[in-house]
This record gives structure tokens, sequence and C-alpha cells, in this order.
């Protein structure tokens, strides 16, 4: 089972969990008008075939006035690996995406202040196998799944 074997009911339950993991089997039976063992179901199947693999934890901003920024990276060839290792112990690094295309990776940084995270975008900037980084500070997340 993959992604392209999810019929509309799969794909509208993992968006519903996707929003909230801790609905009640209960209201997601009433949005997907189906049974609520049909659900349960459903819920055991994708976890069976490795679709859904966990139930993660969002923590709400506990610091209203962290800055976070988007940082899109260039890398020299094959260096995608160092770049995650080395960036795995900067604080201010939340996720790193790695990507295909002119833009290696995507890392998206959070600190308490300007300061803090011009250090990281510098710290990143100046790294030996990137020959290219743009930064973008993040105003708003209106969709955070």
């Amino acid at each position: 089972m993959n992604s392209n074997t999810l019929d509309h009911k799969d794909q509208k339950l993992l968006s519903l969990l996707s929003d909230d993991a801790r609905l009640p089997v209960a209201v997601l039976a009433r949005e997907l008008h189906l049974s609520r063992t049909a659900v349960r179901h459903r819920i055991e199947k994708l976890e069976r075939h490795g679709i859904i693999t966990g139930y993660t934890l969002k923590v709400g901003n506990i610091n209203p006035t962290c800055v976070q920024a988007m940082a899109t990276v260039s890398l020299l060839s094959g260096s995608s690996k160092d770049l995650k290792q080395r960036l795995k112990n900067l604080t201010a690094t939340k996720k790193i995406w790695i990507a295909a295309g002119h833009i290696d990776a995507f890392v998206l940084l959070e600190s308490a202040t300007i300061k803090e995270l011009y250090d990281a975008i510098n710290f990143i900037g100046t790294m030996d196998i990137v020959t290219r980084m743009n930064s973008h500070i993040i105003l708003d997340k209106p969709i955070d799944r």
C-alpha cells in the first residue's frame, strides 16, 4: 500500500488526523460518514502498512516572540550528508529537507532573537560546502498541519 492506493476516505482520514491526532473515533466516523468500527479498521490498516507511523506531539508556540527563517541552500555535489551532520548540533536548526533541483536543502531555523537567527544564517552561509544560500524570515504560518 502506498499513497497512490489510498482512497478518498483514507486521504480524508489522514488529513483529519494530521490536523488533530487526538480526534475521537466517533468524530472521525461522523466526518467520514462511516461507522466507528470502519474507521478503527482503516486506522489499523494504515498503521500496518506503514502509512501512519506514529502520533506526535505538536507543541504550541511556547515563545510567541521566537523568530523563524527558511534557508534555501545549494551545495557542492554529494554534500547533503555533511550538511545534515553539521547542522544537527546547531540549536537553531528545527528541520532539514533535502531536495532535488537547483536548491539542495531547505533548512527551518528558529531562535529567540534576531541576533541568534543571524548567527545561524551566517554559520550556514559560510560553510565550505555551501555554494549559495538565501534566507527568508517567516512572518506567518496560515496552514501548519
